[in-house]
């Protein structure tokens, strides 16, 4: 039997990643506890985090030993170098955010030339839109359909 790909949520998204000693990374938005991070770090080149959050930053800050954290605003202009990223990872946060479109286009700009995004959100069901609390706190849902349509139309190829 073929190992499996992952084994929870935040080795399926380190999987997708690949990453590799050479690679630089940007994660957009971070948890609670950085977990993302915490692997990444060790694997690749150069971690970097963004957050709007300053409490987070800091908290964060005490589990990380070599990712950057930056305390940025991704819906503005940001000081973030273009052609600069080898992937990208935005997990549970274009949700969130009023200009989805602007976001992942200006996501576009920092990834190297065959770079590649990894995108978290939270599926448009049934059972999300029935729980109030969740729902009053996104700007949307997305089907499949959706965020392939997004994505596509700032010109990535949807993978997986």
């Amino acid at each position: 039997m073929d190992k499996p790909f992952a084994h929870n949520r935040i080795e399926y998204l380190v999987n997708l990643t690949q990453p590799k000693k050479t690679d630089k990374i940007l994660n957009v938005g971070i948890s609670n506890i950085p977990e993302i991070e915490i692997i990444l770090e060790k694997k690749v080149k150069e971690c970097v985090t963004v957050d709007i959050d300053d409490k987070k930053l800091k908290y964060a800050s005490k589990y990380l030993k070599n990712t950057k954290l930056i305390k940025e605003d991704i819906t503005k202009k940001t000081s973030l170098k273009d052609n600069y990223f080898d992937t990208i990872i935005i997990s549970e946060v274009l949700e969130h955010i009023d200009d989805d479109k602007y976001v992942v286009k200006s996501l576009c700009k920092l990834l190297k030339k065959g770079g590649k995004i990894i995108v978290a959100v939270p599926n448009k069901a049934f059972l999300h839109i029935i729980n109030p609390v969740k729902y009053a706190e996104h700007k949307r849902h997305y089907a499949n359909e959706d965020i392939q349509k997004l994505l596509e139309s700032n010109g990535f190829k949807v993978n997986h």
